[in-house]
């Protein structure tokens, strides 16, 4: 699973953040998934914390970048992110994403709209297969970056291949903290 941002404001992504409106949060996104995260509490928080994410602007310009969220906070009809971009994939031109965005789950026109989606796809695996990235980054590196961001431990990980695994998982390791 990962994250689609886009948003049609230039030089957003040179920012530190971006406020989107409540109403385009899962756009784009299927039903099941968009029931789940329907209810932004604490663990959704810190699951989609946890994915990566793909930066874009609308219309199809300029590049995206790969990265991850770092902050996510509502406020009042809007949702506050922040985040940072991984430092070990440089910006990819939209041209190069366009041949395999059916892959990402990037639906026909959705790119003309500032929305904020969650996708059910692998995007390091798909990015690899398309030799948009290095075949050493992904999984592993994704972890690295990720423990960076907290000073807590983290419990060996699995791999999840449902998004209910990975709601399970999520609340799970939720409920062992507690």
């Amino acid at each position: 699973m990962y994250n689609l941002l886009v948003t049609a404001a230039e030089g957003t992504w040179e920012k530190r953040g971006y406020e989107y409106d409540r109403s385009r949060f899962l756009e784009y996104t299927n039903d099941k998934i968009a029931a789940t995260f329907k209810d932004l509490n604490e663990s959704h928080i810190e699951a989609l914390k946890a994915l990566p994410c793909l930066f874009a602007y609308e219309g199809f310009e300029g590049n995206v970048r790969i990265g991850w969220l770092t902050n996510i906070k509502e406020r009042g009809r809007s949702i506050l992110i922040e985040y940072k971009f991984h430092p070990g994939i440089e910006e990819i031109p939209y041209e190069n994403l366009e041949p395999i965005s059916t892959l990402l789950d990037i639906r026909q026109w959705e790119m003309n709209r500032t929305h904020w989606a969650i996708k059910d796809e692998d995007l390091f695996d798909r990015l690899k297969s398309a030799s948009l990235i290095s075949k050493n980054i992904g999984e592993g590196a994704a972890k690295v970056t990720l423990k960076s961001r907290s000073s807590e431990p983290r419990a060996p990980t699995s791999r999840v291949s449902t998004v209910q695994g990975f709601i399970g998982k999520v609340l799970s390791h939720k409920k062992q903290k507690l």
